[in-house]
């Protein structure tokens, strides 16, 4: 049971539960999220049939998690008391603790079961398949920069030549081991690929052809 409730005299505000309702339980079949109120009225409460504190925030919510269990350490006023929560992967905890001014609230939060699940193992089954598209070796080198590097290295004059095979060469190792997952080098690759290029044209500009 969702409850989203504001007041008339205080339209900016949301109302929040010390313990949840309707039985001021938490359920390991929910999700909650937590605040802090920054007000409370003394009013009668329905579903309590008397009248008790109703409490009030300005401040945003923050999500908890799916419920598992309450913890604590010592006893009374001198106890330290917490909730733990289970994050949407199922692999993490969350700890929130119980404060003595008093302010600590909760609420329901609404989660699709079905439609959350099925969105978590798409991520996983697209990171998964990122990292296998990584970590495989290209299956088509580029051969086109090869080319022009074995043409550049025999047709150019002096040093030129070599400089463009040089360039080359080394770029494609970037290529290669950005593309295996080595290290993120695929902008260098596309710099040294463009400074061949570039230098093979000023060649050709001042020498008029290969």
């Amino acid at each position: 049971m969702v409850i989203v409730t504001t007041t008339r005299q205080h339209p900016e505000e949301i109302e929040c539960f010390r313990l949840p309702p309707p039985d001021g339980r938490f359920s390991p079949e929910k999700r909650y999220e937590y605040t802090y109120a920054t007000r409370k009225s003394w009013e009668y409460i329905p579903h309590l049939v008397r009248n008790d504190w109703r409490y009030f925030t300005n401040k945003a919510f923050v999500y908890a998690g799916k419920w598992l269990r309450s913890e604590q350490r010592g006893f009374g006023d001198g106890g330290d008391y917490w909730e733990v929560f289970q994050s949407n992967d199922g692999r993490t905890e969350t700890t929130v603790s119980w404060d003595y001014d008093g302010a600590m609230c909760y609420r329901e939060c609404p989660y699709n079961d079905i439609l959350m699940d099925e969105m978590i193992k798409k991520v996983e089954e697209v990171g998964e398949s990122e990292r296998e598209k990584i970590h495989k070796t290209p299956r088509v080198l580029p051969d086109k920069p090869w080319s022009l590097a074995t043409l550049s290295c025999i047709k150019m004059k002096g040093y030129y030549g070599a400089v463009v095979f040089s360039l080359i060469s080394v770029g494609v190792l970037c290529f290669l081991m950005d593309r295996m997952g080595y290290t993120p080098l695929h902008s260098v690759w596309h710099i040294l690929s463009g400074s061949a290029i570039t230098l093979s044209l000023y060649y050709v500009v001042v020498n008029g052809t290969l």
